[in-house]
């Protein structure tokens, strides 16, 4: 019997944070970094900036209604396996 295929879901970070998160559709994973990952270099207050940068730009982008405006974070792959959304690094290698 073969392999089941993998779901594969491409979205904005945005879609992502508004649509799937705000209707809790991952409520009871956990993000993880999967042990094959390089090391984690970030560090807390990275990733709050990071969060924090995108909320915003949601946030002007629908206040002002500025349907283009985009922010730009590259590629996140993220890989569910039970309930963990595991962050996966596009370029390794």
């Amino acid at each position: 019997m073969g392999q089941k295929e993998p779901e594969i879901y491409v979205s904005s970070i945005e879609n992502f944070l508004v649509k799937d998160f705000a209707k809790q559709k991952y409520k009871d994973y956990a993000f993880s970094i999967p042990e094959y990952q390089r090391p984690y270099k970030w560090t807390t207050e990275n990733v709050i900036q990071l969060i924090d940068d995108v909320t915003e730009t949601i946030l002007i982008k629908n206040e002002k209604n500025l349907s283009d405006m985009k922010y730009r974070i590259g590629t996140v792959v993220l890989h569910v396996d039970k309930k963990n959304l595991n962050i996966v690094d596009g370029q390794q290698r």
